[in-house]
């Protein structure tokens, strides 16, 4: 039920979670074999080379040595962020987080959800990079879901390309496992005022 105004219409909190949940419903549907067995054939090799490392590489890995620094024994999480939804089956265009661009030197071409590890070692920290690699051309992400899906929104990036691009070691995003005692950019204080701090320094 909706309750009215003069001049306008207010859902209420259930009725705007079923327009949610429909919204997302329209982004994966379900197809028949005829058309799983056509989208799933034909489609070009994908390249095989890998990149140069950016430019960006070299500062970034010097940032996370200030940050490793000032964290000894800690475990540092920086996440890079995740789609908003804008309406039905569109979202925002997809803006890293300030922190895991700087620190990474993936910026505008970022993957959503992936994070930055900075794993405590006895001589400093060991970074990771952890991202959703893109789907096989069989599987159902790569021609249904309009978020991350290739057929959708075009290459994306395979673990390899990225780890030779950022150089820096990268895994599986299902791999990723929250620990207690993580110091996480925007949940610890100390972590995030370091990591903005560190953004005055001008470097490049």
């Amino acid at each position: 039920m909706s309750t009215t105004g003069e001049t306008r219409t207010i859902d209420t909190a259930d009725e705007t979670a079923q327009r949610e949940e429909q919204a997302n419903t329209n982004r994966r549907q379900r197809y028949g074999q005829g058309f799983l067995d056509t989208i799933s054939t034909g489609w070009a090799e994908r390249p095989e080379s890998l990149p140069s490392a950016r430019a960006q590489a070299s500062f970034a890995a010097a940032r996370r040595a200030v940050v490793s620094a000032s964290f000894p024994g800690e475990r540092l999480v920086v996440p890079a962020g995740s789609l908003k939804q804008r309406s039905n089956d569109t979202d925002y265009p997809f803006r890293a987080h300030s922190a895991f661009a700087h620190l990474t030197g993936w910026e505008r071409d970022a993957e959503p959800d992936s994070v930055l590890v900075l794993d405590p070692t006895d001589g400093g920290h060991t970074a990771t990079l952890y991202f959703r690699e893109r789907a096989d051309r069989t599987t159902a992400e790569f021609y249904s879901d309009a978020s991350i899906g290739e057929f959708w929104i075009g290459p994306r990036p395979s673990r390899a390309g990225v780890a030779a691009e950022l150089a820096l070691a990268t895994a599986p995003l299902d791999e990723f496992t929250a620990l207690p005692g993580d110091r996480v950019v925007d949940a610890d204080d100390d972590l995030t005022r370091a990591v903005s701090e560190l953004r005055l320094v001008k470097d490049e």
